[in-house]
């Protein structure tokens, strides 16, 4: 999600999609997830929860936003080695 919320893979986005980047530029991504649980641990640390959906069969459908950041995929690889790149699991 780091990587995807980046401002590397915002200019990539734009290469991809040239006409809609020259009439109407993404500011940003959206995800949705199905889950069991009220809050999504692997979207919430990077992006914004936007809105929460009970489902009738039980769960919810979370939808996550967040705007693309000025920086680059080897600053999100940095940051997550900083942040998360010690921790094991027990």
């Amino acid at each position: 999600m780091l990587c995807l919320t980046s401002g590397d893979f915002g200019r990539f986005w734009a290469r991809l999609n040239p006409m809609s980047s020259t009439f109407h530029p993404a500011r940003g991504i959206q995800t949705t997830s199905i889950t069991q649980h009220q809050e999504g641990k692997t979207d919430r640390s990077v992006m914004k929860m936007a809105a929460r959906e009970p489902l009738k069969t039980g769960g919810f459908r979370l939808v996550y936003r967040a705007d693309f950041r000025d920086d680059t995929w080897a600053d999100c690889l940095a940051l997550w080695l900083r942040r998360w790149g010690g921790k094991q699991r027990g």
